[in-house]
């Protein structure tokens, strides 16, 4: 059918500005300040990563990044905003083994799916932990602690993040396979820990080694064990739980990147692909290696596999250290 030149230039301008928002939002990103979401207390291991990838990625990307600190129930709240927000890349967070595969087993009215709430974006680091004891306890040993522990049944405390944190399931696996009963105290956080453990208030606290190593070295605090497979390079007089008889111990921790859910894929991998840049740099790789932690960078679809089988495998390990559901 014929119309006027003009008319055709109108309908094709109309056509393009109704479907350019589409194609190009995306290609515009970044246009505005992003959001890292720490769903744990400011000052505490992870919290300290997430400003450094704030940092790095606000360098390479060319916009400010904020870290936002919404901590409270071992990492859940924050984790259940960031699940809420748009999902347009200005909102990122960050998610730990606690918030994404530890609590859909352990808290029965979570109010987010780990694995449908959240668009994964890649893992950032693994860590090694270290179980660490109050000197004024008087062990010097993991043995010598076990021993105390069963002739002191529920006298020994020990710290955590919160309930549900990996630092409270797994001491208390450790109780389950040693057959003793160490008594859990939680806190809003592990700086909160710190301080009653550092003061004698509480006895015990397994945590990421990079934050307890200059305790130790201080004699502050007293190493008895760590988690990872081999020995830590920042504590390598302190023997693994696998070499002390409790191999289930072995590659615990670990922090990932996490958007909110549906994000769309081309927005998804041009994201993962500025944060593993600036992840693999070695400002960053020097900077995780100094906490203690390996880079372990992977795609979306890896890491959300990933997530699947770590569910999967958190669930067994509290059945078998008998924790119920909260």
């Amino acid at each position: 059918m014929w119309m006027p030149r003009t008319l055709k230039g109108l309908l094709a301008a109309l056509c393009i500005i109704a479907i350019s928002p589409a194609v190009t939002a995306q290609d515009k990103w970044p246009g505005k300040p992003i959001r890292i979401v720490s769903p744990f207390p400011a000052g505490g291991g992870n919290d300290v990563i997430a400003r450094q990838i704030a940092q790095g990625l606000s360098e390479r990307v060319g916009v400010p990044v904020i870290v936002e600190n919404r901590a409270g129930a071992a990492g859940t709240i924050g984790s259940e905003y960031v699940s809420k927000q748009p999902a347009d890349g200005y909102t990122l967070g960050i998610g730990v083994v606690t918030t994404h595969s530890i609590a859909p087993s352990f808290y029965s009215q979570l109010r987010y799916d780990p694995v449908k709430d959240f668009t994964p974006m890649t893992m950032v680091a693994t860590y090694e932990a270290v179980l660490v004891a109050n000197p004024a306890l008087g062990v010097n040993t993991l043995a010598e602690l076990m021993q105390l522990a069963k002739v002191q049944p529920g006298k020994i405390t020990f710290a955590s993040s919160g309930n549900g944190a990996w630092s409270h399931l797994g001491v208390e696996l450790l109780n389950s396979k040693a057959g003793v009963k160490m008594v859990h105290v939680p806190y809003k956080g592990i700086p909160a820990a710190m301080t009653d453990l550092l003061g004698g208030r509480v006895d015990v606290l397994f945590d990421i080694a990079a934050s307890q190593h200059a305790h130790v070295k201080a004699g502050r605090l007293k190493a008895l064990a760590v988690s990872s497979k081999s020995r830590s390079p920042l504590l390598p007089d302190v023997p693994t739980l696998s070499e002390l008889g409790y191999p289930d111990f072995d590659s615990m921790v670990w922090l990932g990147l996490f958007a909110p859910p549906n994000m769309p894929p081309g927005l998804t991998a041009q994201i993962n692909a500025d944060l593993v840049a600036v992840l693999r740099s070695k400002k960053l790789v020097d900077f995780l290696r100094e906490q203690g932690a390996q880079i372990s960078t992977n795609t979306p679809a890896e890491f959300g596999e990933y997530i699947r089988e770590d569910i999967v495998r958190w669930r067994r390990v509290m059945q078998a250290a008998g924790v119920q559901p909260q």
